[in-house]
């Protein structure tokens, strides 16, 4: 557990996919503040990182109530966060270019506490994603390989 906030910023220049290969904190099931990406070069997903995470508590916010902030991410193109349950506030992606799924696909009312949808700006969206119109064997997923578990 983290308790307090994860915040993974300026990693960029001369970073690749390849940085993170062996970087993965499975053993990490809980945030109680925040989660922030910041300019996180080479990171194609966050559930490589994490992929067990179950909660993002929001004990503290980042800003005005934000707990999972993703911004200016170049590579990142899916959350793939399979395991989380609990968003304890709102999420903010904005500026990532390739990242999919973010607008549809994933009930995001099952897991924010507030139930407001992310806030999404200048993210990809259908075109050039690899999943369109559903999901492979779910009916809520957070990439073609993780569906979101049914309530």
């Amino acid at each position: 557990m983290v308790e307090g906030n994860l915040e993974i910023i300026w990693m960029f220049t001369s970073v690749s996919k390849d940085n993170y290969t062996d970087l993965v904190f499975p053993n990490l099931l809980e945030i109680t503040g925040y989660l922030l990406l910041y300019r996180v070069d080479g990171l194609e997903t966050i559930g490589q990182l994490f992929p067990n995470l179950r909660v993002i508590g929001g004990r503290w916010s980042f800003y005005d109530g934000l707990v999972l902030v993703l911004y200016e991410n170049s590579d990142l193109v899916s959350l793939s966060l399979a395991n989380v349950e609990y968003i304890g506030g709102d999420v903010l992606a904005m500026v990532n270019p390739q990242l999919c799924y973010i607008d549809n696909h994933v009930d995001w009312k099952r897991v924010i506490s507030t139930g407001r949808d992310p806030i999404t700006l200048e993210n990809k969206k259908r075109a050039g994603c690899d999943l369109f119109d559903g999901c492979d064997g779910c009916k809520n997923c957070w990439d073609r390989k993780s569906c979101q578990p049914s309530k």
